[in-house]
């Protein structure tokens, strides 16, 4: 380990100073000592002592709404008999080191940026102390523990009812609160958007359409900016290309694949590659053999971190690899959701996962699915934020359906069955099996129609 780890006393003054310069006034400018104070870990984010006890000080005299100034900070450290150890001048040396606190913010980030990395000098040393001494078993031991340190420094998520409930009006005052991410589906959107740091399950029984719908959202997510990942672990890329050019020309898909195509739709295919091309944002396609939790962690954070991506999509959940310690299917399964959850919260991101529900049983009446079906496919309802239940009642009933006509548009039931940030229901879309879209109309009629077969 270095003698000197990375600081900065300069940063960690103005930092100090812009939080008192702004403490004091509870206009405007005390947004800048909240903003500041939010992206700090704590004291430990500063590298002098006294700089440390300063900012515990600022800390507990903004908590406690009594406005931060040179005296109260006096007041404040000589009653824990400290003053002495940090001296009246310097407090005030740190006061006049900056002119305005509107860059307190910025002096923060300085700040807890070389504070990370003085963690990470402290983990790897602590690793490399460990993997030198050479006994069996301490490669893996310095393993896990770098693993356990990065995923302490990653998280950073300790924080006081204080420190959340100044963030959260910070955001309000500032007109930042995120309200998430549109599914590109009126129907879904609401009911809820995607947002940051959330799991959502898709469950549906097979041949219901599960991976064309998260395919379509996919699809839609990236024409409107928003970089994408579907880890598909069920469709090659081909057969996925091949959808969605299905989906863009609006041409059957075995069509596409069996005939060779004719000047129209050739063109229709030129088109469909250009406007693609156009999109602000990629959809990423990874089409994977075997997706374990390990490669899933390793994965997504390489996604995120090279592409931007914002959702993350598996297709679908019972195909991943399962920890081989734990033998009981269901509580494996629960494993791989908190996994994807657990990233999910690290990165910020939306994971939406696909799972297979049961078939109906022989002859037994078909019902829309609920979350005792999803139960019986694993744990992994407790680990989520939402689950959506996908049906398709003409699946069931198209050969007893006068005028079914598989090019056409028929209902499809996205049930919302949980949902934590808003209310439960059901989304109404409609699917073309033909071409594997899913829409939206806004005619309550024609729904009706559809669902008895009538024309289109």
């Amino acid at each position: 380990m270095p003698d000197v780890l990375p600081h900065d006393i300069e940063a960690e003054m103005a930092c100090l100073g812009s939080i008192i310069l702004a403490g004091g006034s509870w206009g405007t400018d005390s947004q800048y000592a909240a903003e500041a104070m939010t992206i700090l870990s704590g004291t430990e984010s500063f590298y002098m002592p006294k700089h440390q006890t300063i900012y515990r000080a600022c800390a507990e005299l903004f908590t406690d709404s009594d406005g931060i100034d040179t005296t109260l900070l006096h007041a404040k450290m000589k009653s824990w008999g400290v003053l002495n150890e940090v001296g009246v001048n310097y407090l005030v040396e740190v006061v006049e080191s900056v002119p305005t606190a509107i860059n307190a913010a910025r002096y923060a980030r300085i700040v807890e940026d070389l504070h990370t990395r003085r963690k990470i000098i402290g983990a790897a040393d602590r690793a490399l102390r460990l993997a030198e001494v050479g006994d069996e078993g301490t490669a893996e031991a310095a393993l896990e523990l770098m693993s356990d340190a990065c995923s302490q420094i990653n998280r950073n998520n300790v924080k006081t009812r204080a420190q959340l409930v100044r963030q959260a009006a910070l955001e309000m005052i500032e007109h930042r609160v995120d309200p998430g991410t549109p599914t590109g589906f009126n129907e879904i959107d609401q009911f809820m958007t995607l947002k940051g740091g959330e799991l959502i399950i898709l469950g549906a029984r097979p041949s219901m359409g599960k991976s064309a719908l998260v395919q379509n959202i996919g699809e839609k997510l990236a024409s409107r900016g928003h970089n994408t990942l579907i880890y598909t672990l069920e469709q090659s890329h081909r057969v996925y290309a091949n959808r969605s050019l299905a989906r863009a020309t609006k041409v059957d898909s075995m069509e596409l694949e069996r005939f060779q195509p004719d000047e129209h739709r050739q063109q229709l295919l030129n088109d469909a590659v250009a406007e693609a091309d156009t999109w602000p944002a990629q959809l990423y396609i990874e089409d994977v053999d075997e997706l374990g939790i390990q490669q899933w962690q390793t994965g997504i954070r390489y996604h995120v971190r090279k592409h931007g991506v914002k959702v993350a999509i598996v297709d679908y959940i019972q195909l991943m690899s399962t920890p081989a310690k734990i033998k009981e299917r269901h509580l494996a399964l629960g494993a791989v959701a908190r996994s994807l959850l657990q990233e999910a919260k690290r990165l910020d991101i939306t994971v939406i996962a696909a799972s297979q529900l049961r078939r109906p049983q022989p002859g037994a009446k078909v019902k829309p699915p609920d979350l005792a079906d999803l139960r019986e496919s694993g744990n992994l309802e407790e680990f989520a934020n939402a689950v959506w239940l996908l049906h398709r009642e003409i699946y069931y009933t198209k050969h007893q359906s006068p005028g079914y006509e598989p090019c056409n548009d028929y209902p499809a039931d996205l049930i919302i069955a949980k949902n934590k940030s808003g209310p439960t229901g059901v989304a109404k879309l409609f699917f073309q099996e033909t071409t594997t879209t899913f829409k939206e109309h806004t005619s309550a009629e024609w729904y009706g129609d559809q669902l008895h077969g009538g024309p289109r």
